[in-house]
């Protein structure tokens, strides 16, 4: 896939802060596969995956600071990532004694 086949499978609403004609996406590669696979849809994940490559992805993902543990479980399984391997991973508890139950 080339660059310009990416910049027309991304949706300009997955990238609504940025102008996505004006991203490098070698140098941006981190802050692409990170907002794709945490605002986008499946097409647009794909089209990420196939430009990149799985591990490129794969280890642009793990240094993630931050995702939502819907994302983050998805991403694990449908890579086949163990949850501990990813920086956003908090592999303690929920403390809940302060809910009073």
């Amino acid at each position: 896939m080339t660059e310009a086949e990416l910049r027309a499978a991304l949706q300009p609403h997955t990238f609504w802060d940025t102008e996505i004609d004006r991203i490098d996406f070698d140098k941006n590669a981190r802050f692409v596969i990170e907002r794709v696979y945490t605002r986008a849809d499946m097409p647009e994940i794909w089209a990420v995956q196939k430009f990149y490559g799985r591990k490129k992805v794969e280890e642009a993902l793990k240094q993630v600071r931050c995702m939502d543990h819907l994302t983050l479980n998805w991403v694990s399984k449908s890579l086949n990532i163990p949850l501990e391997e990813f920086r956003c991973y908090e592999g303690k508890p929920l403390d809940r004694s302060y809910l009073g139950y």
